[in-house]
């Protein structure tokens, strides 16, 4: 079967500048009747590449005979991959997976360099079809993106999720129980330092903390400038101790020319810029009203939202109600904290759907990012041990 479109963008990352280093590597690799999995640590050990294995979908256990000499990065992984029929490409620090068949992808992990440590630099993309026969979907599960940073040529240092033919909302991103932590972006304002959806994206975000970047703009934004089906879901997340370089930008989650739905969330206690969760003018630079277009049974910023609106009388104390991250999460604290007691029931948070394939998975938002019961009204990510 040919290969028709690009089915899923994922990097396998390193450093612009090692990635351009190893693709001038030259590989050679024999091996017989060994599992896919097998021939790619073979791959990573000898020549220093990080390349995420953990992936639900594809049949690493499949057996591959391997036999080629003073091969480019790129062609050793098609080697590698071609039992699956699935190419590869790179682009720069980019591994582009191409399937066959549409298929769903979920990676677990955290990406490393050979020697086990965070990689700088690093970002993870899911882009949509050239032509719009195959959704490229993402799905990450307990995942760790810390400790990356993009460039001033670059959009990004965390998590890209765009549609590359702006058309057809090919582009899809899952993520449940996820951590970002203390990724940056540069000074200048375009840059985001965790998510971005760009245009015709859909995203899912549920039980996730981004805590501890710096960036140029904030660390959530959703953009989706001339065209009408860019949206996505942030259920039960904390965004709390980021920092943006400008005081005119947001410094939470930004909504530009999109549809971005809140429930149950914390975004608060974020400081450099407009704290909490704002639409904004198309260029993210002038925030427009503070919310999103739902924002239920959140806290944005100070604000306490009830259903639909805010609730009176109740204010929220980010110094006072937000305690020190800790283990990839950000406890609630002190006596009176309203995100203790006016969130969503699991029955409530069970009742969101977006009316898209595959649907919010109702196992993962009936627990928290450590996989507690919601068992009361808690916002946020972590309810509590």
């Amino acid at each position: 079967m040919a290969l028709r479109c690009l089915a899923v963008l994922l990097s396998f990352l390193m450093a612009g500048g090692v990635m351009a280093s190893a693709q001038q590597k030259n590989i050679s690799l024999k091996v017989s009747n060994v599992s896919i999995e097998s021939a790619l640590n073979t791959v990573k050990s000898q020549y220093g590449i990080s390349i995420v294995t953990q992936i639900e979908g594809l049949d690493l256990s499949s057996k591959v005979s391997v036999d080629i000499k003073n091969a480019s990065v790129t062609e050793a992984l098609k080697e590698i991959f071609k039992p699956q029929q699935i190419d590869v490409k790179i682009d720069g620090n980019v591994a582009m997976i191409s399937a066959a068949a549409a298929k769903n992808f979920t990676v677990k992990g955290i990406v490393t360099d050979s020697a086990g440590e965070p990689v700088p630099g690093a970002m993870i993309l899911v882009m949509g079809t050239k032509d719009g026969v195959t959704t490229g979907t993402m799905i990450l599960r307990n995942c760790g993106i810390r400790r990356n940073g993009c460039t001033k040529n670059s959009l990004v240092g965390g998590f890209y999720n765009y549609d590359l033919d702006k058309k057809l909302n090919t582009a899809k991103a899952y993520l449940y129980s996820c951590e970002f932590e203390n990724n940056s972006g540069s000074t200048n304002w375009k840059r985001v330092s965790n998510f971005y959806g760009r245009e015709n994206s859909f995203s899912v975000i549920v039980n996730t903390t981004f805590y501890g970047t710096d960036a140029g703009n904030a660390p959530i934004a959703i953009y989706g400038k001339g065209v009408t089906d860019t949206e996505a879901y942030i259920i039960s997340c904390t965004v709390a101790g980021n920092k943006s370089s400008s005081p005119d930008v947001c410094s939470g989650i930004a909504q530009a020319e999109s549809k971005v739905k809140v429930y149950n969330s914390i975004v608060s206690g974020n400081t450099g810029g407009h704290d909490g969760i704002w639409s904004t003018e198309s260029s993210l630079v002038t925030v427009l009203n503070q919310r999103s277009e739902v924002t239920s049974y959140s806290i944005n910023a100070e604000k306490v939202f009830g259903d639909v609106d805010v609730v009176s009388g109740l204010l929220f104390d980010p110094e006072k109600m937000l305690g020190k991250a800790s283990n990839g999460v950000v406890p609630l604290i002190g006596s009176g904290n309203p995100a203790l007691t006016n969130g969503m029931t699991a029955d409530q948070l069970k009742s969101i759907k977006s009316g898209r394939e595959p649907e919010i998975d109702e196992t993962e938002v009936v627990k928290d990012q450590k996989g507690n019961p919601r068992t009361g009204k808690v916002m946020g990510a972590y309810v509590g041990e």
